[in-house]
């Protein structure tokens, strides 16, 4: 995986202070596939640029779960983001996503 650009140290910048909320139903966990969306979607928001979000595995809707997952932006900018469960409510779990340099 390459460095951060400075491209994506503007990413960084904004996404340091990002947060989802995901409704998930019964289960308190979020798929994999929602994490990699919504994660996602903040950042294309946030940056303007189409990004791709791998990550690991489900997240747990535990306050204070953490996963760290690889995003890639449209100009091929790679890049590691560090999410963790800040607040579960019933079957909505907030996350915050930074994006590091890992």
């Amino acid at each position: 995986m390459r460095k951060l650009s400075a491209a994506t140290a503007l990413i960084a910048l904004i996404a340091s202070v990002s947060a989802c909320s995901v409704s998930t139903g019964d289960d308190p966990k979020l798929t994999q596939g929602d994490v990699e969306e919504k994660a996602a979607e903040q950042l294309e928001a946030q940056s303007g640029d189409d990004v791709t979000v791998e990550c690991p595995d489900d997240l747990d809707g535990e306050v204070g779960a953490t996963m760290t997952c690889t995003f890639e932006d449209s100009a091929g900018v790679e890049g590691e983001l560090a999410l963790e469960v800040t607040e579960v409510d019933g079957s909505t779990i907030d996350f915050d996503i930074e994006v590091t340099e890992g």
